[in-house]
């Protein structure tokens, strides 16, 4: 069952992290940021910036999670945080699942309550393509983008490129992203050449595109369909040793 989070509306509690993607600035987030910032007082919006240079999204997903990881840390500790939530925009929302991967193996849970976590046309399952288009994709992604290209085509590792390794349900990132309260994934169903619906979904069946139309909903006209997929129980510890069922997605 999901605790109830409940909020001091007086003070700025809950850090909100907005994260942007590949070549990405912090203006690329601004308008969101406003809008976020304008329907409550009680959240303290930053948008990220410790990737934001003119190759800083070039160096591997680790690197980028590294440095967001820190940037987060740093936030937090100035300010009285008591909550997190991460919104994060295409190649930031794998820099994100690496970050509170490594949070919380650095305990940092435990004081800080995460609450959203919320990814944007990510490629949650890299950029690999089949057959001759999906050549060209690798060729393209491994000399342009360097390590981050390699790790999005799953060129990094040939048996357990990082990607795969942050899927696994024992694995920290996993238990990490089980501890969020709500865990929301938006794909776009056409029109993303670079981040196919595909892998932003990570659903096992592909959306109707004729049928889509059919599906908008009133009060959302952009979104096409909504699938809430039940949270498996998975086993993880406490800092201590001491062993509590988690929520996986």
């Amino acid at each position: 069952q999901q605790s109830v989070v409940t909020f001091n509306m007086e003070k700025k509690e809950h850090l909100v992290v907005l994260v942007h993607g590949l070549l990405g600035g912090t203006s690329d987030l601004s308008l969101l940021g406003n809008i976020i910032k304008e329907s409550s007082d009680q959240f303290e919006v930053h948008i990220s910036s410790s990737n934001a240079t003119l190759f800083g999204t070039f160096d591997g997903i680790e690197n980028g999670g590294e440095r967001l990881k820190e940037e987060i840390k740093r936030i937090s500790s100035f300010k009285d945080i008591k909550y997190l939530s991460i919104v994060a925009h295409s190649l930031g929302g794998l820099y994100s699942r690496y970050c509170i991967g490594q949070l919380y193996k650095e305990g940092f849970f435990d004081k800080i309550k995460p609450v959203h976590f919320i990814s944007i046309a990510t490629p949650h399952v890299g950029s690999y393509h089949s057959g001759l288009w999906g050549f060209v994709v690798t060729q393209l992604c491994t000399n342009l983008i360097y390590t981050t290209g390699k790790q999005l085509a799953l060129d990094d590792d040939v048996n357990n490129p990082l990607l795969l390794r942050m899927t696994q349900k024992e694995s920290h990132f996993m238990k990490a992203l089980s501890c969020f309260e709500r865990r929301v994934n938006y794909a776009n169903l056409s029109g993303d050449f670079t981040v196919r619906y595909s892998t932003s979904a990570i659903l096992g069946h592909i959306l109707d595109n004729n049928n889509a139309s059919s599906q908008r909903f009133e009060k959302y006209p952009n979104i096409f369909a909504l699938e809430e997929v039940k949270p498996e129980i998975i086993e993880g510890k406490d800092n201590d040793g001491s062993r509590h069922p988690l929520r996986s997605v």
